[in-house]
């Protein structure tokens, strides 16, 4: 055996024996360096958590709407499929609810009414003095309601943009026992934040009822010129049925407002931040920064006592 191969037999030898309090006396020694990383790190996380804006969060609790007419409509399902026409049952799934909150379209919609897209994609902070929102002045001129540096590199942002700050800021969960559906959304503002799932709310009822008017109708027009056609008698009672459930889902959608979704828990305007957790923040990078220290030292003593 070379003697290159009896020193690495009696370093393995030598690190098999190191044993608990080896680690605790390298520890002992090393409390200087883990007290200069740990202190490192507390200012660093205290200044990091300094610098983030407060946000806050508004809920809301909704339950869909059942259709009173979704249960004739049922009946009658295979028929109209026969005829090859859909019929709406009033929107009572939660599925399609979700799908067209947290779609582009939906985005692309709501981005039209004035201020949302700069609220979303343009805040420099809230002022809680005056309860309003102070924007970016090399993003968004508020005066002149302007994108600045629109033909240069800062452009407008695309919908794609929003669409991805907005699901950034949307929490959505639904329970299926229940049938309840819950939404926030989180924002440096508790008035925007307020007021956006208020527009939430209230656009995606808006839409999901005028699409339902728009297909009754026209289901409508194609019943009737069915049923002057058609000399079964059998066929022209269905068909009357198909013509009432239809008739219903309109009255439905022009009584109700709330047409699709109903709130139990309107949204609200928060008086408390929601976060950032500061505390938190400070005390995870204190604790990293220990065992990183931890580490260093132990790797630093195991690279001494190989060479």
């Amino acid at each position: 055996m070379n003697e290159l191969e009896t020193r690495s037999q009696d370093k393995i030898s030598y690190l098999d024996e190191i044993n608990i309090f080896d680690i605790i006396k390298v520890l002992r020694d090393g409390v200087k360096t883990l007290a200069i990383l740990c202190g490192l790190f507390f200012s660093v996380s205290v200044i990091y958590s300094i610098t983030i804006e407060d946000y806050y969060q508004s809920d809301s609790i909704l339950i869909p709407r059942e259709s009173s007419g979704s249960n004739s409509i049922s009946q009658f399902s295979g028929l109209a499929s026969l005829a090859g026409i859909g019929i709406s049952s009033g929107s009572d799934s939660l599925v399609e609810v979700v799908e067209l909150i947290t779609s582009r379209d939906f985005v692309k919609h709501l981005i039209k009414f004035d201020d949302v897209l700069p609220s979303m994609m343009a805040v420099k902070e809230y002022d809680d003095d005056s309860k309003k929102i102070v924007f970016n002045s090399n993003l968004y001129n508020q005066k002149k309601r302007t994108w600045e540096g629109e033909d240069k590199d800062n452009k407008k942002p695309t919908y794609l943009e929003a669409h991805r700050k907005y699901m950034s800021m949307l929490t959505i969960s639904e329970d299926n026992k229940t049938g309840l559906l819950n939404l926030s959304i989180t924002h440096a503002s508790p008035i925007f934040a307020k007021e956006l799932l208020d527009l939430i709310i209230r656009e995606a009822n808006f839409l999901i009822r005028s699409k339902d008017i728009e297909a009754s109708t026209e289901a409508l027009k194609f019943l009737k010129q069915e049923l002057a056609r058609t000399q079964f008698l059998e066929i022209k009672a269905s068909i009357n049925q198909l013509i009432e459930a239809q008739l219903e889902t309109q009255m439905m959608a022009k009584i109700y407002e709330d047409y699709s979704l109903i709130a139990i828990e309107p949204p609200y305007v928060p008086d408390t931040k929601s976060g950032p957790k500061r505390t938190l923040i400070v005390l995870f990078f204190s604790f990293l920064g220990i065992l990183l220290g931890i580490f260093y030292l132990i790797v630093k003593f195991l690279l001494r006592e190989m060479s």
